[in-house]
């Protein structure tokens, strides 16, 4: 039987880099014959036993920013081949032809940190700035902002390249006041509009769940800003749940670590909120810093990522991981 090929789209937001992947899943796994030019294999067997193993105080060398790379691999071929296959099911999903693309980066200004939300009603990408970025001066001195792309403008002359930075335009939606969302992290979409997370600005401004409409003049209305009178520590990511629509959102302590929120009031914990009902409440916590959530597509599993590693420096006996949990409170 053929097997219809689906266009999938993603996106990448990392700081200083904006790039989309283009690929064709397979639901049906068949063996390859050949790998795609952009993939390659990461067999763990071939460093289970290293003849040196740098202590604590050496590891990462080259790779400190990726703190689990292959150690028998080099930058350089990690780039190159970007697509990295820890196990036959991922080529399911990256399909026979995967390519990343580059389409904009900055040297300082993280502008293109968090928050990827694709908004299918205008085919736009929305993305988040880095808030508390030195380079940047956001934070306490200004609001970091939200841009977006027109998908429209994505050709394929442009995903053709391995880098196309500057080919797309950037739109700025929101403005360094910080006067529709301040200091925005997290976004996705609900009901017919946007919901960003707003991490909030010194001891005045409190972090706040922003809904906005994804159309110009952008109108927002804060939904959420405290918990019986108290400020949440820094809103972080957001995701709803398909079984029952409410909001999911996790609040790390990231704006007091970046010098432009409070001491914390609240562990670092995942809350829930009922829009209907009014309902917050407190799903999961013991976090060191709960960061991304994202439902299955069911909303029968959580996964949530600790990225507790990353605070003031790298601290390696902190959590830099994903849980995925069935038993969240719901």
């Amino acid at each position: 039987m053929m097997v219809p090929l689906q266009l999938h789209k993603a996106f990448l937001v990392s700081g200083f880099f904006l790039g989309v992947v283009f690929s064709n899943p397979n639901p049906a796994h068949t063996e390859r014959q050949s790998l795609p030019a952009q993939a390659q294999i990461i067999d763990q067997r071939t460093f289970n036993v290293l003849q040196n193993v740098p202590p604590p105080s050496e590891f990462g060398g080259f790779l400190a920013w990726i703190p689990f790379g292959p150690p028998n691999a080099t930058l350089e071929s990690l780039v190159a081949r970007p697509f990295h296959i820890y196990s036959k099911e991922f080529e399911d999903i990256i399909g026979p032809n995967p390519t990343l693309t580059l389409l904009n980066h900055t040297n300082g200004d993280p502008l293109f940190h968090e928050a990827p939300v694709w908004n299918p009603s205008i085919d736009e990408m929305f993305f988040c700035q880095n808030a508390g970025a030195p380079a940047a001066g956001t934070g306490l001195q200004k609001s970091a902002i939200i841009q977006k792309i027109k998908l429209s403008a994505i050709t394929p002359a442009i995903t053709s390249q391995r880098n196309a930075s500057g080919s797309v335009q950037i739109e700025a939606v929101t403005g360094d006041d910080g006067a529709k969302v301040m200091n925005p992290n997290g976004g996705t979409n609900y009901k017919d509009k946007l919901l960003f997370l707003g991490q909030g600005k010194g001891e005045n401004i409190p972090p706040a769940i922003y809904l906005m409409d994804p159309k110009p003049p952008y109108d927002t209305k804060i939904i959420l800003n405290n918990f019986f009178g108290r400020q949440f520590n820094s809103l972080n990511d957001v995701s709803i749940n398909p079984r029952n629509g409410d909001i999911y959102f996790t609040d790390p302590t990231y704006g007091f670590v970046q010098d432009f929120r409070p001491a914390p009031g609240f562990p670092k914990q995942v809350w829930r909120f009922s829009e209907a009902t009014g309902a917050v409440t407190v799903v999961a916590d013991g976090f060191s810093m709960p960061n991304g959530i994202q439902f299955s597509p069911s909303g029968s599993h959580v996964y949530i990522t600790d990225s507790g590693m990353a605070q003031r420096g790298m601290d390696y006996s902190n959590p830099a991981n994903m849980l995925v949990s069935p038993h969240l409170s719901l």
